[in-house]
């Protein structure tokens, strides 16, 4: 096992060995894509407020996409995941899987959702990303059993199975004739 990587080095110093799976970038451009057809669609009405909302819409999703700068987030490999930094497009952190004990994340729809790494030595370190529900896909396919949700599931069917090893719906609700809920 080599050694974990404590900090961000200039991206021209890492080697990478595996396939490149998927490139996690920070902007999403789907919200944009779709936003100028709307606006052009509510340009086109005769009303005049539309017309300023249409046109405002428009608007702002072109300088979404051409003013605002793109950078990678994350570039996940079979045997690697490489970290880029949040104000540094020029430095990155590589992290071999081995490396990592497991991952996580956290969801948030008010502020910002984040991958969270902790790795053998349990030190933790979080990523933030903006399009959170594509780099948990490609974790899940490239380093599936290092999920901690997936261990927190297994476990628990692990108990269900030890308490019920012919496999019976152990939590199934079900109503008599009466309508009385039984468990």
């Amino acid at each position: 096992m080599s050694e974990i990587q404590e900090e961000y080095v200039p991206v021209e110093q890492i080697v990478v060995t595996g396939n490149l799976v998927k490139r996690i970038m920070n902007k999403n451009i789907v919200p944009a894509i779709v936003t100028i057809p709307l606006g052009a669609l509510m340009f086109m009405l005769k009303d005049v407020a539309c017309m300023i909302v249409g046109g405002g819409l428009i608007l702002a999703a072109v300088i979404y996409l051409l003013i605002i700068k793109d950078r990678r987030t994350f570039d996940i490999y079979d045997d690697c995941v490489i970290v880029y930094h949040d104000k540094d497009p020029n430095m990155a952190r590589k992290v071999m899987n081995d490396e990592i004990f497991e991952w996580t994340f956290y969801d948030s729809s008010q502020q910002n959702s984040c991958i969270i790494f902790t790795l053998n030595d349990y030190s933790k370190f979080a990523k933030t990303t903006f399009l959170l529900a594509s780099c948990v896909d490609t974790l899940r396919k490239t380093i599936p059993d290092k999920e901690l949700r997936s261990k927190q599931l297994g476990a628990a069917r692990e108990r269900i199975k030890k308490f019920n090893p012919f496999g019976f719906r152990t939590f199934s609700k079900r109503r008599s004739k009466h309508g009385l809920l039984f468990l």
